[in-house]
């Protein structure tokens, strides 16, 4: 199954390298694509752009893929392609490809590259895919800043994390270099279960708050509207709620990332950080699902069994070509370039793997493909149709194979 993203640009601006949520739910999907390292982008174009998974949970049907977008036009509409390849070994999941600052605190150690180690009067620890940050003392700070001002108008910072109960201090949010949230600063608070959301210039701030259980993970989501407006919201259970809107008090750009804990006793878990572009109103997306199948001909059946009985010479070295269609359109037919056919006697399986490509200048895009084989004969036969949706670059050339798989006691295939 493959997926088709359209997307459309709402606010009246050309946005460049601009990344875009797309929310996958078909139970086919999953069926087809049970590990997230099979996912695969690309945009109308037919060239490749880096996504990240933020969720992948087949059991539950859900699938939140983040994908970058190499350019939306002012009010226009472009298209991006999610592919299935069950043959892909390495998961191209990559954070720090789609947005503009990403950390999910892989490793054992903080990556001094990206954060300033500010604060050390507590325990900071990097294991299992978290930033853990602790303080046993009152009037104690552990945490951190990024090493540079990346948190700017225009941006929104999300930050997903949690911490245990207690009556002490968090903060999450954006400070001037070398200051916390008390001078400079656009953050969350978090002090027992109430959630403070805080925009302070010098001495003088805009806070308000609501009541809020911590202790539950969550995304807290901090976008930098304008420079007289920051919006503060959470996202729980993949459900976003808009807590405060500020327009006092806001800070002039940039600011650093700031994750701390202060006053001790409690343990704040950070699992990732991510900043990324923002307009308003955000570009819509909408999903559509393409089965991709593969449908075999009465005559594919015949000649197989006869290949199987040994009443003729292996079917698969007869000559093959493959005509690629587009919306019901011929486009061009490609001649086989390799076959290779081995015998899987373990799964009882015959295994025929039939190469086609076009090293054309043409771009296109085929969403059907017929195989042919011409008979002893000299008749051509259907063997096979698949409706698999490919993306031909003009700059590189469409390799297209083609695995036909079939058991030997397949029921449409009769050895007598």
């Amino acid at each position: 199954m493959g997926v088709i993203v359209t997307i459309t640009e709402q606010s009246g601006n050309d946005l460049i390298d601009y990344p875009v949520r797309v929310d996958i739910t078909d139970p086919q999907f999953f069926e087809e694509c049970p590990d997230q390292k099979y996912i695969e982008c690309y945009f109308q174009d037919g060239s490749w752009i880096p996504h990240w998974t933020e969720k992948f949970d087949p059991a539950n049907n859900i699938a939140i893929i983040w994908v970058k977008v190499p350019q939306i036009p002012a009010n226009g509409t472009v298209k991006v392609f999610i592919k299935v390849n069950p043959s892909r070994t390495e998961d191209l999941s990559n954070g720090e490809a789609v947005f503009e600052f990403f950390d999910d605190f892989e490793g054992n150690e903080l990556d001094t590259n990206k954060w300033t180690h500010q604060w050390t009067e507590g325990t900071l620890l990097v294991e299992n895919s978290y930033l853990k940050l602790y303080t046993s003392e009152d009037y104690a700070y552990e945490g951190i800043q990024s090493a540079s001002e990346i948190f700017d108008v225009g941006y929104i910072l999300e930050v997903k994390a949690s911490r245990t109960s207690g009556n002490k201090g968090t903060a999450i949010g954006a400070t001037r270099p070398g200051y916390n949230i008390d001078y400079d600063a656009i953050a969350f608070l978090i002090y027992e279960s109430t959630l403070y959301m805080r925009t302070r210039v010098g001495n003088s701030q805009q806070q308000d708050s609501v009541s809020d259980d911590a202790t539950k993970e969550k995304i807290y989501k901090i976008s930098w509207v304008s420079s007289s407006e920051v919006r503060f919201s959470k996202i729980e259970n993949n459900v976003e709620s808009l807590l405060s809107t500020h327009t006092q008090y806001i800070p002039s750009p940039k600011l650093v990332i700031t994750l701390y804990n202060y006053d001790g006793g409690v343990w704040m878990y950070v699992d990732w950080v991510r900043v990324r572009k923002f307009v308003d109103p955000e570009p819509t997306v909408s999903v559509e699902y393409i089965p991709e199948t593969v449908t075999y001909t009465d005559y594919f059946y015949w000649g197989m069994a006869k290949m199987l009985s040994g009443a003729i010479a292996n079917l698969m070295q007869l000559p093959i070509k493959m005509e690629i269609y587009s919306g019901g359109n011929l486009l061009k037919t490609l001649s086989l370039k390799e076959i290779s056919t081995i015998t899987d006697a373990e799964n009882k399986y015959i295994v025929s793997v039939l190469k086609f490509e076009d090293d054309s200048s043409d771009s296109y895009q085929t969403d059907k493909q017929i195989i042919y084989v011409t008979d002893p004969d000299g008749n051509t036969r259907k063997l096979a149709e698949s409706t698999y949706v490919f993306i031909k670059m003009a700059e590189l050339p469409l390799l297209l194979g083609f695995e036909i798989r079939v058991p030997y006691e397949d029921t449409q295939v009769e050895l007598s």
